[in-house]
């Protein structure tokens, strides 16, 4: 199963609860320094997992994103 965090740059104060409703998104941080947020995905495929990438970066409060895919 394909994993990846995602670390989040967003507008105003982190807003877990519509990151947690993004399908793909197993678990959601807010924290501090130059990111956010940091989410943690999970995907049954690769297109899944990058499927759910896209969804949150057309997110409106999301201004920018850097994509960490977990290899085991």
């Amino acid at each position: 199963m394909p994993e990846a965090f995602l670390l989040l740059r967003l507008e105003g104060p982190p807003r877990l609860k519509d990151l947690l409703a993004v399908e793909g998104v197993a678990e959601a941080y807010a924290v501090k320094g130059e990111f956010n947020a940091v989410a943690r995905l999970r995907a049954e495929c690769l297109d899944g997992l990058m499927g759910a990438v896209e969804r949150i970066k057309g997110l409106r409060f999301v201004r920018s994103a850097v994509t960490l895919i977990i290899y085991k």
